[in-house]
């Protein structure tokens, strides 16, 4: 019998083995629930789909309301002529700020932004949600969400939304058109709510802090079983690796708004800061030194930032898997990855790492020669790729 590469081990359920009392609760819960019938969906998103999501998901905080009000009093005093001429440049910086604050929040272009962030959101999709958590289907790779690596679950009248952390925090739409029943559908709900009862009630903390936390960790057990002939590898991922990377293929250009916006934020702050200098100091060559002191330490700093990112890359998350003659498989614990070698094209190779990409999406995976037991290994791993992959 094949071993399932994304199946966790029976002797292991990835809710329970952590001693987390709510996950196990949870994981009872879901049994009962659900059983050993998965919720089987198949079809895609739409506008509706999308509409209702950002409705729901329009929460601006308190930041946006407290910016308005003050940027409204800004305005007000040049409306209505309170403070003399010396007020007329501020308020017009407030009221571009004030209009960007309105901007950023209208369908339009939270609807721009997220159709850039998500190109592929209206793509079919098919699956199941499961004892174990979400597994989604493609042509090339399945892929495993574990129910403790779901960033966010969402439910709304005939629909449901999820979070996932990888990749790119990507976000998939359900609605009840997908399921073949309405048994199904109803029983979907119930397992959103069930989860929320569990990672989302008050004093859980941050999701994607926990769920970076685990990835991140170097001593986490795998959750794939390795075949006979699998070629493991393990190591971490940096900042660093990823600006190795000519990810100039999967690199998203911002919607035109998205750059108006930040120009507009530049000039309108820019704009205020230097009339308040100006008002507080009315003596130009004050101004001068103040702003060209301000410009330096800005320089200084992004150039320390920089240098101290070159010097110090941040870690991504610790990298496991495993190459054999049928796919590779990526293990992060919360969530598993298998994808057939037709579904990657190498991208660029050295003595020392490898790069392969997606032909799919815009993902891409790094691999390194020290991610490997040996050098045998490494030998072995790019064997398997030269054999699977025709280089183009």
């Amino acid at each position: 019998m094949p071993i399932n590469p994304y199946q966790p081990p029976a002797a292991s359920n990835p809710l329970e083995r952590r001693g987390d009392t709510d996950s196990a609760a949870f994981s009872s819960s879901l049994d009962e629930l659900l059983g050993d019938k998965p919720i089987d969906f198949s079809g895609a998103a739409d506008a509706d789909d999308l509409r209702r999501f950002l409705k729901k998901d329009g929460d601006i905080g308190y930041v946006f309301p407290i910016a308005m009000i003050v940027s409204l009093a800004l305005f007000m005093l040049v409306t209505i002529g309170i403070g003399g001429n010396q007020w007329i440049p501020i308020g017009l910086y407030a009221s571009l700020l004030l209009g960007i604050l309105i901007t950023v929040s209208t369908p339009a272009y939270r609807r721009s932004v997220f159709r850039n962030n998500q190109p592929n959101w209206q793509a079919p999709i098919r699956g199941q949600f499961h004892r174990h958590g979400l597994t989604l289907h493609s042509d090339n790779a399945t892929t495993t969400f574990r129910w403790n690596g779901l960033l966010e679950c969402i439910a709304v009248p005939e629909l449901v939304v999820v979070r996932l952390a990888m990749p790119n925090y990507k976000t998939v739409m359900f609605n009840p058109s997908m399921l073949k029943h309405l048994d199904g559908w109803h029983q979907l709900e119930k397992t959103i709510l069930l989860w929320q009862s569990c990672y989302a009630k008050d004093g859980t903390g941050d999701r994607w802090i926990k769920v970076r936390s685990t990835m991140r960790s170097p001593n986490r057990a795998r959750t794939v079983p390795l075949p006979a002939d699998a070629v493991s590898f393990s190591g971490p991922l940096t900042t660093q690796d990823r600006m190795n990377v000519d990810s100039r293929k999967f690199r998203r250009g911002r919607p035109w708004r998205a750059h108006a916006i930040r120009i507009s934020l530049i000039v309108s702050i820019g704009g205020l800061v230097y009339e308040m200098i100006r008002m507080v100091w009315p003596s130009s060559d004050t101004v001068k030194v103040i702003v060209i002191g301000y410009a330096v330490v800005g320089i200084f700093w992004f150039l320390k930032y920089r240098s101290h990112h070159k010097r110090r890359p941040r870690l991504l998350h610790h990298l496991a898997g495993h190459l054999s003659s049928e796919s590779i498989v990526t293990d992060l614990d919360v969530v598993n990855e298998s994808v057939k070698w037709k579904g990657y094209e190498i991208i660029q190779q050295t003595d020392h790492h490898i790069t392969l990409g997606r032909t799919d999406d815009s993902q891409w995976l790094h691999l390194k020669s020290e991610m490997f037991a040996n050098h045998q290994a490494w030998q072995d791993a790019l064997t398997l790729i030269a054999r699977n992959i025709p280089k183009t």
